[in-house]
């Protein structure tokens, strides 16, 4: 009979150990930005964050400018994308979502590090 160690292991269970496990990458020191080991398109620069505010003004607009609007971020990591799209100036920008009921922002990540990061951002 296989031990624990020998049984199979799924996708959504790698990437997490692999991650965030005892020797994940990020528990192990590695980062994300631009002193760290790679960056995202959100670290980049304001246009992907820009084009993103643009899609979610056309979906909002398109569905009729609801009262209530949901966006997620998943793997917000320090909320850069947040912070992006509400430069940009759209219309259901995170940044408007605090004082209205135009938009619900909902950042998620598993991240210990990001999690305080992101409770700030907005």
């Amino acid at each position: 009979m296989p031990s624990d160690a020998d049984a199979p292991v799924g996708f959504d269970r790698f990437v997490f150990d692999a991650l965030y496990g005892p020797r994940g990458f990020y528990t192990s020191g590695g980062a994300a930005g631009r002193r760290g080991d790679f960056i995202t398109s959100a670290e980049v620069g304001p246009l992907f964050a820009a084009v993103v505010a643009r899609f979610l003004d056309s979906e909002w607009e398109r569905a009729g400018r609801p009262d209530r609007f949901a966006v997620f971020e998943v793997g917000a990591g320090p909320g850069t994308l947040a912070r992006g799209i509400g430069a940009a100036g759209a219309a259901c920008a995170p940044a408007h979502c605090i004082n209205t009921k135009a938009c619900i922002w909902g950042r998620y990540t598993i991240a210990p590090h990001n999690k305080a990061k992101i409770e700030n951002t907005l």
